[in-house]
């Protein structure tokens, strides 16, 4: 069940050596985190906040890390699952769905 704060929103978090200058990756000349964005929104996340904080409201939020490379069926997955974890095999959580919570209860 979802909470009535309306659709989720989705943030994306950037890895710390991502920030420094590591190499990007971009699918079909999309960079990873521009991609999940678009995904995010397709999928019907209300906004998607990127390299920025989360809002401070409560709501419903979806967090992902911003270097990974996911399938929009994953996407929709995560977005529509209340409460949910997705775990790649050795990259171990990798996005997760939380309802009705404060950002800084999630970071």
């Amino acid at each position: 069940m979802t909470s009535d704060a309306g659709a989720p929103h989705a943030w994306i978090l950037a890895r710390p050596d991502a920030i420094a200058g590591a190499a990007i990756t971009r699918v079909w000349g999309l960079r990873t985190e521009e991609r999940l964005a678009r995904g995010f929104l397709r999928a019907g996340c209300e906004r998607s906040h990127r390299g920025q904080r989360a809002p401070d409201t409560k709501c419903d939020v979806v967090v992902c890390r911003g270097d990974v490379v996911l399938d929009e069926r994953l996407i929709e997955g995560i977005t529509s699952s209340p409460n949910a974890l997705l775990c790649l095999g050795e990259l171990g959580p990798v996005a997760a769905r939380y309802n009705n919570c404060q950002s800084y209860e999630v970071a």
